[in-house]
């Protein structure tokens, strides 16, 4: 799209943008009666306009900017801020053992500008947070004892409470110049969140962070982005470093949270290599489904400190398949995971950054970072190096390739710059459009049930109301038939785990039973069947020696491989059997539900379509190799007899005579017990496969049912509440009666030609 073309776009997006919030939203807030008072659910309510408001002010505010805003998100200690570091180039945000990033802060790309700044158009309820932390302060140390606290036993908390006690803080700027200036500001902000929300302190933090929901509202670093220095494009591009999924503490923080990841034209997710399966991983992952506005080709997960992967770890394919599979059941693209390592890109762009723009590397005494570099891309013997500028390059460059973040840097921040101008008007023309379908549909349903009878209205009622009491006993049976799947399900995972036993007593004895494992590999389990397990009696006093460690080794090396592929060959037909039990699970389920929807719907040509969706269990046999070999092994002395020949003076050595001795001889020894003991242990240590399965189906598979159900009743619920306000409609006086007709007649007309325009404008931009 070219220059001429994107500014008439911007124009006619700015300008319908407008006319929405002028011409539609506020004239619906400000007519008579259109929006009841009464408590209910309904498809069209007055906080919701409101809600639409303040999201098309944003894109009104990207429109005018051409700006695409990338919203990075992750856990706790998952590396955002690292990541965003290494895409800058420098040290922006700060990075401590503690998380660092409470507050949205937007980085915006300003080619150019070589020396950051920070704007923070709305400091002012921050201030007041300032304000009553002190007055807290001075309470507590007026009483005593405010230095026995348990935010006084760190430096940092004891230097925060001085300054603010002593008046040196009493309130955060507007403007902030420069790296070390945008770090205080940032490590400020996230001192004070913490220190109020400690028990001694308890602020309640949500009255004063309602004002920062809208992206003009928060601080706002502009800075060149190092990697994108030479790249000219037509529109802006930012970040957004947002609080960890499990670092939002505050009620109104999670909402600006949420709100934000649903306004960003795409979300860059960083998980944390060396923690996939920790929980925190599966509710960012349940949180993300929950945004139905973020769709698939708006998503880019990077799996961050893969630099720490060993050699049992997945390799790069193997990885983002894992990813794709287990964490976003399918629904990502692997083209669209990328495994990183941030620590590596960071350090690499920092040290070519300096050489670029200082050409040599600045003093490695007061400059800490650059002994970090120095380690990695020199070894122990760095300092030696160091000030060759040359040298200091090619090592750079080798340790950016180590990063492998080449391939997201130029598939998702060059792109999102590339691209910034049509994807910023793209997501306006979308809202719009979205808009303006649910309000033409609630409006032409409104001026339909005032011309009609009322009597006619109340029977929908009490219908609705009869479907709403029917589904509460088709959730009792649901729940009922749900609870017996539920136990048979587990009772045939506990049959199929109790056969993991006999499964690993199998492939430890066919080892033994093959002389130190020599034929191990040929005599693997090619597929798992009930009656195979029963086939080698277990020898639980069984043993093998072996002259050395090694060979030792290397015999549990190929017990573990030949046990991990048959309890493999178990997983999968243990996947099959629950995605069976799953699929009659949601036919039951839609097939009760289904007539008394389509009812309702034949009733009231209305439409309602969702479906049920359970995540896959995760289920990895991970057993560490080295810890079995470890301690499997005992080293052992041992006697043994031997046999010699030897010819004796009393046959006057005509002959040779039979003897035998004894002798001793060191061994490093293995026992069939200690090795299923150890393998038993390991599997339930590293995987908790079984565990995990049993909490799988007694709580995701009923929280998905009732889901499911919650959103039928939602349904129901706001259609009956759209019926309740179409039924009060005809209780009013005649004459308002005819005002609220009028008013919505105009109201709909404007609404079906706006969404005409916005219909011609998304054909404008291919959509």
């Amino acid at each position: 799209m070219n220059q001429d073309n994107i500014e008439m776009i911007r124009k006619e997006v700015v300008r319908l943008t407008n006319e929405q919030i002028q011409g539609i939203f506020e004239p619906l807030l400000e007519t008579p009666d259109f929006f009841k008072i009464q408590d209910q659910q309904r498809n069209l309510s007055c906080e919701l306009i409101k809600q639409w408001t303040e999201n098309i002010k944003e894109e009104v505010y990207k429109a005018e900017r051409l700006e695409a805003t990338f919203v990075v998100v992750g856990t706790m200690k998952a590396g955002k801020s690292t990541t965003i570091n290494a895409i800058v180039g420098t040290e922006l945000l700060p990075n401590r053992n503690q998380p660092m990033t409470v507050f949205p802060t937007i980085i915006r790309h300003c080619a150019g500008k070589k020396e950051p700044e920070l704007t923070f158009p709305n400091p002012e309820p921050l201030n007041k947070l300032i304000e009553s932390l002190r007055e807290k302060l001075e309470e507590m140390q007026s009483i005593g004892g405010l230095e026995e606290k348990a935010f006084c036993s760190t430096t940092v908390g004891k230097e925060l409470i001085q300054t603010i006690l002593k008046g040196s803080l009493m309130e955060i700027s507007t403007h902030y110049k420069g790296a070390d200036g945008i770090y205080q500001f940032l490590t400020c902000i996230n001192d004070i969140w913490r220190l109020c929300s400690t028990d001694e302190i308890a602020i309640n933090m949500d009255d004063y962070l309602r004002q920062y929901n809208n992206i003009q509202d928060l601080p706002a670093i502009e800075v060149e982005f190092f990697h994108l220095r030479e790249q000219d494009a037509e529109g802006k591009f930012a970040l957004i470093d947002m609080p960890g999924h499990n670092e939002a503490g505050q009620t109104v923080m999670k909402n600006i949270v949420t709100e934000q990841m649903e306004k960003a034209s795409a979300v860059i997710v960083i998980l944390d290599y060396t923690q996939l399966n920790a929980e925190a991983e599966d509710e960012l992952r349940k949180s993300l489904a929950e945004i139905t506005n973020v769709k698939r080709n708006q998503m880019f997960v990077l799996v961050n400190k893969y630099d720490q992967k060993d050699r049992n770890g997945m390799n790069l394919e193997t990885l983002r398949a894992y990813v794709s599979t287990q964490l976003f059941e399918g629904r990502l693209d692997t083209g669209r995971i990328f495994p990183v390592s941030s620590k590596y890109a960071y350090l690499a762009n920092r040290a070519l950054h300096e050489l670029l723009v200082n050409k040599k590397m600045p003093d490695h005494s007061v400059n800490p970072w650059i002994e970090d570099f120095g380690q990695l891309a020199f070894g122990t013997d760095w300092t030696s190096d160091i000030d060759d500028a040359a040298e200091v390059k090619t090592r750079a460059e080798k340790l950016w390739q180590k990063s492998h973040f080449d391939q997201p840097l130029v598939k998702v921040i060059k792109s999102g710059l590339e691209n910034a101008a049509t994807v910023s008007l793209k997501s306006s023309t979308a809202k719009m459009a979205e808009y303006d379908s649910q309000i033409i549909e609630h409006i032409q349903f409104r001026i339909n049930a005032l011309n009609t009878d009322t009597k006619v209205i109340e029977g929908h009622i009490e219908l609705l109301e009869e479907d709403i009491g029917k589904l509460k006993s088709a959730r009792v049976n649901l729940t009922n038939s749900l609870d017996k799947t539920i136990i048979i399900l587990q009772e045939d995972i506990g049959k199929i785990i109790e056969k993991s036993d006999g499964i690993l007593k199998k492939e430890i004895q066919l080892a033994f039973n093959n002389n130190q494992g020599e034929a191990l590999l040929v005599n693997r389990i090619k597929r798992y069947t009930r009656e195979s397990v029963n086939e080698v009696e277990f020898d639980s006093e069984g043993y093998i020696d072996f002259a050395t460690q090694e060979a030792a080794r290397e015999f549990l090396n190929q017990l573990v491989e030949a046990v991990l592929s048959s309890l493999q060959q178990m997983q999968q037909e243990l996947k099959i059997h629950i995605d069976d039990v799953l699929g009659q699970i949601t036919q039951k389920t839609t097939r009760r539900l289904e007539k008394l929807l389509k009812t309702a719907e034949q009733r009231l040509n209305e439409s309602f379509s969702v479906s049920i969706y359970f995540p896959k269990p995760k289920m990895n046999a991970a057993i560490n190799v080295d810890k079995i070999a470890y301690s499997s092994i005992s080293k052992e002395t041992v006697t043994k007899t031997n046999t010699q020949y030897k010819r004796k003076w009393y046959t006057f050595w005509t002959q040779k005579h039979r003897f035998t001795y004894k002798y001793q001889e060191k061994v490093f020894r293995i026992y069939t017990i200690d090795v299923l003991n150890q393998l038993q242990s390991l599997l339930k240590e590293d995987s908790s496969v079984w565990r995990s399965l049993d909490r799988y189906v007694q709580s995701e598979i009923g929280k998905s049912i009732n889901i499911y159900v919650e959103e039928v009743f939602g349904f129901l619920e706001r259609l009956k509440g759209d019926l309740l306000d179409s039924k009060h409609d005809q209780t009013m006086e005649s004459e308002n009666i005819e005002r609220l007709k009028i008013a919505m007649d105009e109201s709909l007309k404007t609404a079906i030609s706006h969404r005409e325009q916005v219909q011609a404008l998304e054909k404008t931009q291919g959509c």
